[in-house]
């Protein structure tokens, strides 16, 4: 049994039970095309409802229209994809998430330490999760005049590991507090 997965398994072994099958089908959180590969084996299942992540945003979208062309039903968990006909959203707001993050980091840092946004392996460009968390992260800021430093970086690994010279380097320059807006660690680091 995979680590994790031990609620979807027993969920599995209940709906077996019942004659309703249950697959799933987990895909890489830094592989996009997994992603996509997998969608297409679930849209070959021709199944009576789905499940989704909207992890990788742009590909997500695509896959969410597919399903409504089958006029097969689907609900989200984590994201909610804006403009699609979701059935039931299970998640928290993204936009409060940065707020709150915000909110903690102003109660216990000095009001002149600078602060820095830290995206961990995706592509920021292609991760909705995570441009919700800063952007409301930032509007806590705004909306207090608060004038304190706010930066973002991007660290995404490579063949040898992630690169973290320049993570070293803002940490050197006096930074007090770090927002990381997703769940992974660098790995190699």
């Amino acid at each position: 049994m995979e680590p994790g997965f031990a609620g979807i398994n027993e969920l599995k072994s209940r709906f077996d039970e019942k004659g309703i099958s249950l697959y799933v089908l987990k895909y890489s959180p830094i592989n996009h095309e997994d992603f996509v590969a997998k969608t297409k084996s679930s849209l070959e299942l021709n199944p009576d409802g789905v499940l989704s992540g909207a992890l990788f945003f742009k590909e997500c979208k695509r896959y969410l229209q597919m399903l409504e062309e089958k006029s097969i039903p689907f609900n989200l968990i984590n994201t909610a994809v804006e403009d699609s006909n979701y059935h039931t959203f299970v998640g928290h707001n993204l936009i409060q998430s940065g707020r709150t993050a915000a909110h903690l980091f102003d109660s216990i840092l000095p009001h002149n330490g600078s602060l820095l946004i830290v995206h961990l392996e995706e592509e920021f460009e292609n991760a909705f999760h995570m441009q919700h968390k800063e952007k409301g992260f930032r509007a806590y800021f705004q909306e207090k005049g608060n004038t304190r430093e706010i930066e973002t970086i991007n660290l995404k690994a490579n063949e040898s590991g992630t690169d973290l010279s320049q993570l070293k380097a803002k940490l050197n320059s006096g930074v007090t507090g770090i927002f990381v807006t997703t769940s992974q660690s660098p790995p190699n680091s």
